[in-house]
């Protein structure tokens, strides 16, 4: 794993594959060193080459729905959460103010 690791970064690119399985193998050796019977058989599980792939391409379909949905409804704060926007002016025409003249200021609210 190590040296396809150099040979890509020798390709000037990013062995992003080997380090998701060493990161994997060193879950899987947490895992092992770690008392029980279910944390002994994920680690073993995570050893098995076939299995860590599995995983690891589980893990890169959720990773891309969740930025797929992400960029569908816009981002943080994005529009289409929460339907049409409505964009406009309004006049305030709650009660006078005291010199007898209704306000007439633009995007201020009725705090009535």
């Amino acid at each position: 794993m190590i040296t396809r690791a150099r040979e890509q970064v020798a390709k000037k690119e990013l062995p992003v594959a080997e380090f998701a399985h060493g990161a994997v193998l060193v879950l899987a050796a947490f895992l092992l060193l770690t008392p029980g019977f279910i944390t002994d058989a994920l680690g073993a599980f995570l050893l098995i080459p076939f299995l860590r792939r599995l995983i690891l391409s589980m893990i890169l379909v959720a990773i891309r729905s969740r930025i797929h949905r992400f960029e569908t409804r816009g981002g943080i704060g994005g529009a289409s959460r929460g339907g049409t926007v409505i964009d406009g002016d309004f006049k305030d025409i709650s009660d006078p103010k005291p010199g007898g003249e209704p306000s007439t200021r633009k995007n201020g609210l009725d705090r009535d």
